[in-house]
């Protein structure tokens, strides 16, 4: 709906295209089928006898013919971005699940039928699929004209521009229009779909289309858009930042920084930025894999600004400078001359991050040694003018000739040269070092890893071990998450035990979805009568993201469960 909303505000023409979740006259012994893509990569080897029987209820192919038109195609349709003739001057974008995608029971999916019936109209589009359950926002990467047409397709949705609840119950045909699902359609549900938005929506647009408008862009393009689920968790990091609209207004600036430890060049850093905005927001990279830990290193820096009062503090998340959107970072002591790519972790901050702290200036210093930490500045001092903000660069500070910096600072730690450690840092971290000299000087960074690691092993069997004891005592568990994750933890269960749980994910948002049999629900539809079950997370990746969605839609913490860690890496198959 947002991004919905977003186009339809820049003026482009845009409509949202519901089908019903169920019909009535549709369903029958094939629609206890599964015809989504686990069931048709299985089919091959499925019972020949019950598949060719139920098959004759939505095509003429035989056996080996649906094979080759259907299943053998998938990797093509897939493939394939792109339906009609370049020259055509106009552009229709399909947004949508396995109707789109081409993981469809026909022998032609939908932009196929589509644009056959636009090339039979003689109608100036060509046709650009975009999948609607994990990538939406690739839309965006379009030049959107004013006569092209965006057209999102989904089932059950709470607001349409167009209902094909009615094209279903009227339909009549040998065929079954679909399958288990309303969008598992077969080649007569496919025409169904397509005559309804030609008729509906592209041949109206065309009739009244003013061809000198065929190349006014009402959306520039922008490049290396972010999946709508990652697009969401940024979204939460930031709600969970708990920094009210108040302290967001004005000219804001921010630093990143890692602070390994927070030295005295950081601290002119900040002092200089700190004077020329209304607030200065710090963000302290929370990935853990530092000399310094996290927790000190955040320590270090908010006992380091305390005194300067427009100073805001705030951990970094998953999102700023973090393994997932600049790995180089965290490896270039190791391999400083590398090339990198961090357009990335830049336009996350100037798209989401920027814009929700109103901050128009970015300050960092010049990097005269460190190779990749040069180009990421470089890259910023590209992108970020683009979305109205600053890069201000000031000169590093000097001592003797020699710029401070952290490995320079951990060095006099290991080799214990307490002079230099009181030159080089702010009176709040030396102290803080001072007085964890000792742990400090005996901490390697190596063992550090190889030790989280081993306790990383121990307490995933742990957490395995502690969600599995609740899945066996509870009979309310409900699982969030249908990835590998829960793939994985299925098989350590008992049938009494599995058949006993519910499945949520958010892909059920925007399509239907169905998982060991059962229909999966969306997020939302836990507030609605399921605050009083137990929430087991499995996702790596987003667990906090989601625990924090629970409680705000109701479940109480004591009743959410998360694992951390991936359950489907290959030692995890061996338990």
């Amino acid at each position: 709906m947002t991004l919905y909303m977003k186009l339809r505000q820049k003026g482009v023409i845009t409509y949202i295209v519901s089908a019903p979740e169920r019909t009535k006259n549709v369903y029958g012994t094939f629609g206890k089928m599964d015809l989504a893509e686990p069931w048709l990569r299985a089919l091959k080897t499925s019972n020949r006898k019950l598949v060719e029987h139920s098959l004759k209820r939505i095509t003429d192919c035989t056996w080996e013919e649906y094979i080759e038109k259907v299943l053998d195609s998938f990797p093509k349709r897939n493939q394939e971005k792109q339906l009609g003739g370049a020259d055509k001057s106009r552009t229709i974008y399909l947004v949508g699940p396995c109707i789109v995608g081409g993981y469809s029971p026909s022998e032609k999916y939908l932009p196929e039928i589509l644009n056959i019936f636009l090339e039979k109209n003689n109608l100036p589009y060509k046709i650009i699929k975009i999948s609607g359950t994990y990538f939406p926002n690739e839309l965006l990467e379009y030049d959107i004209f004013q006569n092209d047409i965006v057209i999102f397709i989904g089932s059950d949705l709470a607001y349409k521009d167009y209902d094909l609840t009615q094209e279903y119950e009227q339909y009549i045909g040998i065929k079954n229009c679909c399958t288990n699902s309303a969008l598992h359609v077969s080649k007569a549900g496919v025409e169904l779909v397509a005559n309804a938005i030609m008729n509906e929506f592209i041949i109206p647009a065309n009739n009244v289309a003013d061809v000198k408008k065929d190349r006014q862009i009402l959306c520039v393009s922008e490049e290396n858009q972010l999946q709508f689920a990652t697009e969401y968790e940024v979204k939460m990091y930031l709600k969970r930042t708990g920094i009210p609209r108040s302290m967001r207004r004005g000219n804001n600036g921010a630093i990143v920084m890692n602070a390994n430890p927070y030295t005295i060049g950081h601290r002119r850093l900040v002092e200089y930025a700190s004077c020329q905005v209304d607030r200065l927001f710090i963000f302290v990279v929370e990935e853990d894999i530092s000399f310094f830990s996290f927790k000190e290193r955040f320590e270090m820096v908010r006992q380091g600004t305390a005194d300067i009062e427009n100073v805001i503090v705030v951990a970094s998340g998953s999102f700023i400078i973090s393994d997932k959107t600049f790995y180089d970072y965290f490896t270039k002591e190791n391999d400083n001359g590398k090339l990198i790519d961090a357009s990335i972790d830049i336009l996350i901050f100037a798209r989401y991050v920027a814009p929700y702290f109103n901050i128009n200036k970015r300050f960092v210093g010049d990097e005269p040694f460190d190779q990749i930490t040069e180009q990421y500045n470089e890259q910023m001092k590209s992108i970020l003018p683009k979305y109205g903000c600053e890069l201000v660069e000031i000169s590093r500070f000097k001592d003797k000739d020699t710029v401070v910096s952290g490995s320079l600072v951990r060095k006099a730690l290991q080799e214990n040269n307490i002079g230099y450690l009181h030159r080089m840092l702010p009176i709040t971290s030396f102290r803080y070092i001072y007085e964890h000299l000792k742990t400090l000087q005996s901490r390697n960074t190596e063992s550090r890893k190889e030790n989280s690691y081993k306790v990383c092993l121990t307490d995933r069997l742990h957490k395995i071990l502690e969600i599995i004891d609740y899945i066996e005592k509870e009979e309310q568990i409900i699982i969030y998450g249908i990835g590998n994750d829960t793939i994985q933890l299925l098989k350590l269960l008992k049938d009494d035990d599995k058949e006993k749980l519910l499945f949520v994910d958010k892909q059920a948002e925007t399509s239907k979805m169905l998982f060991m049999g059962k229909e999966v629900m969306a997020p939302c539809q836990l507030a609605e009568r399921y605050t009083d079950y137990y929430i087991i997370i499995l996702s790596s990746t987003y667990y906090k993201e989601i625990y924090f969605e629970c409680m705000d839609l109701g479940i109480k913490k004591e009743r959410i469960i998360y694992s951390p860690y991936n359950l489907y890496q290959q030692y995890m198959l061996e338990v």
